[in-house]
């Protein structure tokens, strides 16, 4: 006998369901904040005891910063320090646009903080109207090469991604070497 059939009029209560178990192993969401926290928690186990791979860390981050305000190109010390020691690709990003945006706000602000010589822009200031169409290139080319550069990164394994920062490495020291043999002989 079926319990309709002894009370027709009734219901046979279920259990409420339980919510779905989580079976994927996927650790739980955490707000912003706590990453923040965890990640500063821990950076006191990657920086101590001070060891060769944080004074080279150091060292790379102090060298491009120079050489980012000194001509515009902080990317190679770097380049070398993720070349020497093994970071994961995703880390070696992050890094990177952590460096540059840093970097880029620095010489932002030192630009407009100071004036330069009028021989040098014509003008008392860095950002010259003639220059509007330079600036809207430059940055119309970050914006177009940047998800190239993100669309493409899941293309390399490690071994490509180092070959590819060695690549920038040479091509960047060239380019650096031809602009000053140039500017070196124009001035002579």
């Amino acid at each position: 006998i079926s319990p309709q059939e002894v009370a027709p009029d009734c219901r046979v209560s279920t259990p409420p369901e339980e919510p779905a178990q989580d079976i994927t192993n996927d650790p739980p969401k955490t707000s912003f904040k706590e990453e923040i926290v965890r990640g500063i928690s821990h950076l006191r186990y990657d920086l101590w005891p001070i060891t060769p791979r944080v004074i080279f860390m150091a060292l790379a981050a102090a060298a491009g910063g120079l050489l980012g305000g000194l001509v515009g190109a902080g990317g190679p010390p770097l380049f070398l320090f993720f070349f020497v020691y093994d970071f994961s690709k995703e880390l070696v990003r992050a890094l990177g646009g952590v460096f540059s945006v840093t970097s880029t706000a620095s010489r932002i602000a030192t630009y407009l903080a100071t004036t330069p010589e009028i021989e040098t822009t014509g003008a008392d200031t860095w950002f010259v109207a003639r220059d509007v169409w330079l600036w809207v290139a430059v940055t119309t080319a970050a914006l177009c090469g940047s998800p190239v550069g993100v669309y493409l990164n899941q293309y390399f394994n490690k071994w490509g991604f180092k070959v590819g920062l060695c690549v920038l490495l040479i091509l960047n020291g060239i380019s650096m070497i031809t602009t000053g043999t140039i500017a070196l002989m124009s001035d002579s």
